[in-house]
């Protein structure tokens, strides 16, 4: 006769009580998991929005005083009060205002010699004489013609013009192009309450970066509180810019304890800082166009 067995209600309860710390530990595994993954979802998002952003600015630092004439007033960089001022007849979200064309003087009127635009589109440009780069006029450009009201021009003179659509500054001969942390802009809901947004304005602003504590500009070689064009032209080396940037969104189970000071230059935590994470963004930009 076969003897049949069962488990006891001990054995039983034993086994109940190590599936269950078993799944425990690996729910809280999973959750540990999760939390870093959707951590590093927000970082991947922070450094995406970061190289976008920041491409923009380095282009137009790297275009400052293009375009803009020997004998014009307005500087061609400023840094003050938070806030980077640059001068160009480029706007880096036009295609249409990159490139030039000269133009040479005919009985009177000009005829284009080379088109070099990256894309054709802008009717309004800035003129400057080529052989010392002082402006001429603002002029209008149909096609690859371009034409002048108000000014004539000398006979086998050549000049350069220089595409825009709808500038804003240098008495609507460049672009005045301004860089600044605004608090009070929409910001992500993950971004720390006491952080901004770094935004371009160019006659309307444009948020560029999310969840800026603080920035600061150098730059290197002059002081434009007093300095000229000419002054600016000779002497500035580079422009030197370092971001304080909120990586991720807040986690209670981390506590920032870094250093916020490089290369002399202090960047200013917010309130309530210590459970984001933080990051120093240095990059250096020698403009071409001086």
């Amino acid at each position: 006769m076969n003897s049949k067995e069962g488990f006891s209600l001990i054995e039983l309860l034993v086994t109940m009580v190590i599936i269950v710390l078993l799944a425990g530990v690996a729910y809280n595994g999973f959750s540990i998991l999760m939390r870093r993954t959707k951590q590093e979802s927000f970082s991947v998002t922070s450094h995406i929005e970061m190289a976008t952003g920041l491409e923009i600015l380095r282009l137009d630092i790297e275009h400052l005083g293009y375009g803009i004439a020997k004998d014009e007033s307005e500087k061609i960089v400023e840094w003050g009060n938070g806030t980077l001022t640059i001068r160009s007849t480029i706007n880096n979200t036009e295609p249409e205002t990159r490139g030039y064309l000269i133009a040479k003087c005919v009985g009177g009127s000009l005829t284009t010699i080379v088109d070099a635009r990256e894309k054709t589109g802008a009717v309004s440009c800035s003129i400057l004489r080529s052989r010392d780069k002082r402006f001429f006029a603002t002029g209008s450009i149909s096609g690859g013609d371009i034409s002048v009201s108000g000014a004539s021009c000398d006979n086998n003179e050549v000049y350069v013009a220089f595409p825009m659509v709808n500038p804003n500054g240098c008495a609507n001969k460049c672009y005045e192009i301004q860089y600044y942390i605004s608090t009070t802009a929409d910001k992500p809901s993950w971004c720390n309450p006491h952080t901004g947004v770094l935004e371009r304005k160019i006659n309307s602003s444009r948020p560029l970066l999310n969840c800026v504590a603080d920035w600061k500009v150098v730059l290197d070689g002059i002081n434009t509180s007093n300095a000229t064009n000419d002054d600016i032209r000779e002497n500035l080396k580079s422009v030197k810019v370092y971001l304080l940037v909120q990586e991720g969104k807040r986690d209670v189970n981390y506590t920032f304890t870094g250093n916020t000071t490089i290369d002399g230059i202090t960047l200013n935590l917010p309130d309530d800082y210590q459970h984001y994470r933080w990051k120093i963004i240095k990059f250096v930009v020698r403009p071409r166009n001086l």
